[in-house]
This record gives structure tokens, sequence and C-alpha cells, in this order.
């Protein structure tokens, strides 16, 4: 059975799952994970839809800034917001805050007396936490062996425009908006993604029924990625899957969501997915 422990870590707070049959002398890779701003919201929903028990791994769920157990300095809201305040208090900060703290965050968890970690890095993040994984492999700050990406916005243009849809007010950009945009833009920046040597193998993963962002989104980005990976020889390090019978959330939310036995099915699917991809990535340590 495998434990796990809550603990603050360089001021965030954390849910880590032990590897299953941990007894402190066996050293594993970690995997951080991120929530997202809607169903799963928090870090104890993210553990109980993703425990990944199968990967023998330390796993973290981090809150998110703006929700989760984390103090409230980002904006989460409630229900729609105004474009302005999702993208420049509440998006953009939850994204920096995010890459702000993970060195922090594994450093931290590397000085536990009870950790023993060897191997790669790993990130998962699911919507906003997706765009977090993202954007943390842009930053450079953390050398990451393996990520995956859940319903992730392609970019923070496609999450404005979701902002607008959903508030149904138009979004009137400034240069400062713009700049920051294009900061966290993976598409724009799809070779910074794969300067390192090597890059991250990442898998993009989308759910067949997102109503918020389409898997189309997904297949973007990869477009924009797939020739950076090409010519530094890792194609096979990139990949992306459409997975039926998920929607947005993790879970079915009043307005949105399959069918139960399909929604079981997608979450299975999606479990034995990440597994597969972390368990083939995490044992390549990076430098």
């Amino acid at each position: 059975m495998a434990e796990t422990e809550s603990l603050v870590a360089a001021g965030v707070p954390v849910l880590l799952r032990h590897p299953p049959h941990d007894d402190g002398h066996q050293a594993a890779p970690l995997i951080v994970l991120w929530h997202g701003f809607g169903p799963p919201e928090n870090e104890a929903a993210l553990l109980a839809a993703l425990p990944l028990d199968e990967v023998q791994a330390y796993k973290a769920y981090l809150g998110l800034p703006g929700g989760g157990d984390r103090p409230k300095d980002v904006d989460a809201g409630e229900g729609p917001c105004s474009p302005e305040d999702f993208l420049m208090q509440r998006y953009l900060p939850a994204l920096d805050g995010a890459v702000r703290d993970l060195p922090g965050v594994i450093e931290a968890l590397k000085g536990r007396a009870r950790l023993r970690l060897a191997g790669g890095i790993g990130l998962f993040g699911v919507a906003e936490g997706g765009a977090a994984v993202q954007f943390a492999l842009l930053a450079g700050r953390v050398g990451i062996a393996a990520a995956v990406t859940l319903n992730a916005p392609k970019n923070p243009f496609a999450a404005v425009a979701h902002a607008e849809r959903q508030s149904g007010a138009p979004y009137t950009w400034s240069a400062a908006a713009r700049a920051a945009a294009r900061r966290a833009d993976p598409l724009g920046r799809a070779a910074d993604i794969a300067q390192r040597e090597p890059p991250a193998a990442l898998l993009l993963l989308h759910g067949a029924l997102d109503v918020h962002f389409p898997p189309a989104d997904t297949r973007a980005l990869r477009d924009a990625l797939r020739p950076h990976y090409a010519q530094r020889g890792y194609p096979e390090w990139l990949v992306d899957r459409t997975l039926p019978g998920l929607g947005h959330h993790l879970g079915p939310p009043a307005t949105e969501g399959p069918q139960p036995e399909a929604l079981a099915g997608g979450m299975a699917l999606l479990r034995e997915t990440v597994v597969e991809w972390f368990r083939l990535h995490l044992d390549r340590p990076r430098l």
C-alpha cells in the first residue's frame, strides 16, 4: 500500500505519494503534478484521479497558485471572470508562480531525510496545470526527463478566447498583455521547448469530448514542436493522443461530461497511458 503524506515544501502545500512498498532505502524518480482551475481543482482530487501507483516513483501533487490549498495570492475566482482579470490576475500569475516554485520544491523534497531521488524528473498537468507544464519546459529552470499535459490550451491567446466565450466580454489587448502572453506561448516558442539536450519526452493528451479546448489545440502544439524534435533526433519523444470518453474535467460537472460508463473507460485509458509514458522515460536522468 502506497503511503501519502501532507507537507509543505518551499512554502508550497504538497501531497506526497510514496512508491508502493517504499522502505526509505530504495531511490526513485520524482513526478510533480499540477491540477487545474476545475475538477480536479486541488491536490487531493488530482491524487484521487491519478495516484499512478504503477509507477515506481515519488508523486508530488502541488497546489497551483490561486487554487488547491494555496494561499489565495492569485485570484482563482469563482466561475467566469472578465478576460482582463483572467489573463493578468489569474492565468499568467498561476503559470509564473508554479514555474517559480518548482526548483525550490524539488530541492526541498530532495532534502527530506526519508526521500531518496534518482533518475529523471517528471511533470504532469491538467488544463491550466498543463499550461504550467508547458511554461516550465519553456523556462528551462529544471531538467525534465518526461512531461505529460492533458486538455491544456495551446497558448495564453486560446485561454483568453475561452474566457471571452465564457464571460461574453471581449478583451482589448494591451502591449504589455501581448508581451506577457507571448512569453508563455509554446506555439511561438516551440524551439525553446526542445532546446535542452536531450529534450523532455513530451506526451500531449486531450479528451475527445473536451468542449472548452478542442483536441485540435493539442495537435497544433504537436505540429509546432515536431520539426524541432525531429531536427534534434528525438521524433519518437513527442507523441499526441486523443482519449475517447474524456471531457475537459476529470469528472462530470453539471454542464459537461460524458456518460459514467464512457468516463470510467476514458479514465482507465488515461491512467494506463500516463503510467506507460513515465515508466518508459523516467529512467533516463537529465543533466
